[in-house]
């Protein structure tokens, strides 16, 4: 049963302690507090995201993401470059590995539903690490805290498919990743209804009710509890913070594939 997985998850014998010990805490909000937000770490404008820091986190406090921001158009165009001769991994198969051509994703005749996933993006990409540091950290660091850090970027491609609400890769669920984490997530394509938006259930990390502990993975009909979706489309350079353990999930593509790119900060668990 699901509702077991905070306790079955600590007979899992090749995982170390500390990270069970962490994925059972993390599920209530009592480390959290722990961890920011530092309200006086900057209150500065971001060109990049039209905006304060302090207003960012603000909303994330709130709503579990912060609104989504458009990239400049010129920093969207050079993390993509950057993407260039870059090999994706197959999630589920990790022998299929290969190259795409970013611009003719619609053509490329990739298997039903497929996922393929590039790591560590940043240390391949100068425009990434170059948002990172002028944008994204700044509102890490005032979110999570004195102990933020930097923990992983990846960039995934999901190809349409048939997805249930019983997938990992498409049902409701929230993460728990570190005591307190913080993600960016950028659509490098246009991304409607029909490209397998992100969703979300704005606020549902604010619940202190005990079904969130013993559910982590809900279905639609569970969801509804939470209140209504806020299904998030958008061009390409559409960007917004997410702190995951907000209920999301990323809807299934029905006629074109979805680019997502995804940097995450923690409190180095």
């Amino acid at each position: 049963m699901r509702q077991l997985e905070p306790f079955t998850e600590l007979l899992n014998s090749g995982t170390d302690w500390h990270y069970k010990k962490m994925r059972l805490m993390a599920r209530t909000p009592l480390p959290r507090r722990n961890y920011g937000p530092d309200w006086e770490a900057s209150d500065r404008h971001l060109d990049a995201f039209g905006d304060t820091v302090n207003a960012i986190v603000r909303r994330i406090e709130a709503e579990g993401y912060s609104g989504t921001f458009i990239l400049p158009d010129a920093q969207l165009r050079a993390i993509r470059a950057d993407l260039d001769g870059v090999s994706f991994v197959n999630r589920h198969d990790r022998s299929d590995q290969r190259l795409f051509d970013l611009d003719r994703l619609d053509a490329d005749g990739t298997g039903t539903g497929t996922i393929y996933s590039n790591f560590e993006m940043h240390s391949r990409s100068p425009a990434l690490q170059a948002l990172i540091a002028s944008a994204i950290e700044p509102v890490a660091r005032a979110y999570l805290g004195a102990c933020c850090k930097f923990l992983n970027s990846q960039v995934w491609i999901t190809f349409p498919g048939t997805a249930t609400a019983r997938n990992k890769d498409f049902g409701w669920h929230y993460d728990v990743d570190d005591f307190k984490f913080l993600k960016l997530f950028c659509y490098l394509n246009d991304v409607d209804a029909a490209t397998g938006p992100h969703a979300i259930l704005p606020a549902s990390h604010r619940s202190r009710h005990m079904y969130r502990f013993f559910n982590r993975q809900l279905d639609d009909r569970s969801a509804r509890q939470f209140g209504e979706p806020c299904v998030i489309t958008g061009p390409a350079g559409s960007c917004f913070f997410e702190d995951t353990i907000i209920y999301h999930k990323g809807t299934a593509p029905t006629e074109r594939p979805r680019i997502i790119l995804q940097v995450q900060f923690g409190v180095a668990m």
